[in-house]
């Protein structure tokens, strides 16, 4: 009630739109598999509670909650108890039925692993918010992030003028398209396992479907291109008649290009001559070890055949040299783990999917396991102190010197982001971070990546960590506005798996970096506290 009251009185009705949508999507139903033991609330439930308790800030979550729900039936409701209610509302919320979707846009990247779509909504009060919804391709085609900004279209576009882009185009896209690729997202993320989660998504899902519905219907989502046995036979032949593929034309490769051509028509964006560094790590770490079978003699030679298609792929579709390097290290990155796995027993096809299912089924969720993950391990958690984090020199042993300016040049935009935002102690633990990032992969850091996105991704990681960005205190945007914006979820999984971590989001809550000295020391109280307080249980 008082998070309600608050959002009520704030400076801009983003901050009510967001709790409730936050309240909202607690109700929606979980699969019923995983570590999260969910809520068992229904938003007709919440709608009765907020019915029983006749306050201003409920009134205003009503008025929201009959904007957000398809349901018929429970928003007449909805209408009928805010029809007695006397409290004043401000102009905007009594008419959300107003609002309207005044301008849509699309950044889309040449590589396409996903494309944002911005839409801008005017509210009856004359207010303006913006809506961010990133749909992953290499995913299929689901919203693996949204956020909402409190400001116009045009805050949007100079974040990203901050940092120009040669391989991306961004401009006006299709309103009724828009919808139908958003719902349809939104829909394959639903059924995906496991659930994809970020510090603002599904919180703001069922947002982002309010928004959707404020667009035309009556578009589709475009179909990818299906590629016929022709097509491919016709592209096969090129490849080995080209000069990056000539000396791997013999019976072995051809089998192995095969499967590259089948995960190419069959994921993402089904296009066989899209490569870029996700779609490498997908084949070589998951997909490939999983989906084919082989004696190790053959599956061997797929990354050397894999660098001469990508080789191939980009000099075809006219693509930047850096771009094309990026894919490369993307196979080096992975090689190692893809030649351990496929030398060692492994489910596939059902057999993986049915064995990940039994998995999660059989972990059995607690808030002391949690803890301990979080902390690094049982003696970590009961050891813990509250003690504050030190005012701490930036640590350079073990870095090598020809790595010193990217990582200069990384730390001074950490350092002035935890300045001018949180304090010492995320400093500290931005510094700590970054220097065993640095130690752990020297090579990532003589790569093209820019330090921007590199040090957004530090900062991220450690505030969400600390539980210190929310959409009602200092939000994920404000933390990352000062590196233009966007979401930094994809270096952030790159960096956890140069340091061994597991799952970003095994359940709901803060991202899990395996040790006390990353958190500062309010993050720890809150810890100790849950500790004590579940050891206490009987």
């Amino acid at each position: 009630m008082q998070q309600l009251r608050k959002a009520l009185q704030g400076d801009h009705p983003l901050d009510l739109l967001q709790l409730v949508s936050g309240l909202v999507a607690a109700t929606e139903p979980r699969p019923a598999f995983g570590t999260d033991p969910g809520s068992s609330l229904t938003l007709s439930e919440l709608v009765e509670t907020f019915e029983g308790t006749d306050l201003a800030q409920t009134t205003a979550a009503l008025h929201v909650i009959a904007a957000f729900t398809d349901d018929e039936l429970l928003a007449a409701r909805i209408g009928r108890i805010v029809a007695g209610r006397r409290q004043p509302m401000p102009p905007w919320l009594t008419d959300l039925g107003r609002a309207r979707a005044s301008r849509v846009r699309e950044a889309r990247h040449v590589q396409r692993d996903g494309e944002n779509y911005v839409v801008e909504v005017d509210l009856a009060g004359g207010e303006v918010m913006c809506a961010v919804i990133y749909v992953d391709n290499n995913l299929n085609g689901v919203v693996k992030d949204a956020f909402a900004v409190p400001a116009a279209l045009e805050a949007y576009e100079e974040a990203m003028a901050r940092l120009p882009d040669p391989d991306s185009t961004y401009g006006p896209a299709d309103p009724a398209t828009t919808r139908a690729v958003i719902e349809q997202a939104i829909e394959h993320g639903s059924i995906r396992f496991p659930l994809l989660e970020s510090d603002t998504w599904p919180v703001i899902r069922p947002l982002v479907r309010w928004v959707a519905r404020l667009l035309p219907a009556g578009g589709e989502a475009p179909a990818p291109r299906q590629w016929t046995d022709a097509e491919l036979a016709e592209l096969t032949a090129d490849f080995f008649a080209s000069p990056q593929g000539t000396a791997y034309d013999d019976a072995d490769h051809r089998s192995l290009l095969e499967d590259l051509l089948w995960f190419g028509v069959s994921q993402g964006t089904c296009d066989p001559l899209r490569w870029t560094p996700v779609n490498v790590e997908i084949v070589l770490a998951d997909w490939y070890p999983r989906k084919v079978v082989g004696e190790v003699a053959l599956l061997s030679k797929l990354p050397d055949l894999l660098r001469a298609f990508v080789e191939y792929c980009h000099r075809r579709e006219g693509l930047r040299t850096s771009l094309t390097t990026e894919t490369l290290e993307s196979v080096d990155r992975w090689e190692p783990d893809y030649q351990q796995q496929i030398r060692i027993e492994r489910p596939q096809g059902a057999e993986a999917l049915a064995r990940m299912l039994l998995d999660a089924e059989a972990d059995v969720w607690s808030p002391i396991a949690d803890l301990e993950e979080t902390v690094g391990g049982p003696s970590a958690l009961a050891n813990l102190s509250s003690d504050p984090l030190p005012d701490e020199e930036f640590e350079w042993a073990g870095i090598p010197d020809d790595i010193h300016d990217k990582v200069a040049e990384i730390l001074a935009l950490c350092d002035a982001n935890a300045e001018g935002f949180l304090d010492v102690e995320h400093r500290t633990a931005n510094r700590r971070l970054l220097g065993r990032l640095a130690v752990a992969d020297p090579a990532f850091f003589r790569g093209r990546a820019a330090a921007r996105t590199s040090a957004a991704a530090v900062s991220w990681m450690v505030a969400h960590a600390n539980d210190s960005i929310g959409p009602y205190a200092l939000t994920a945007q404000e933390l990352l506005a000062p590196y233009g914006g966007g979401s930094p979820s994809q270096r952030a999984d790159r960096f956890r798996e140069v340091l061994g971590l597991g799952p970003r989001f095994p359940t709901d809550g803060p991202m899990r970096l395996g040790t006390p000295d990353l958190l500062v020391a309010r993050r720890r109280e809150d810890i100790i506290a849950v500790r004590d307080a579940n050891r206490q249980s009987p």
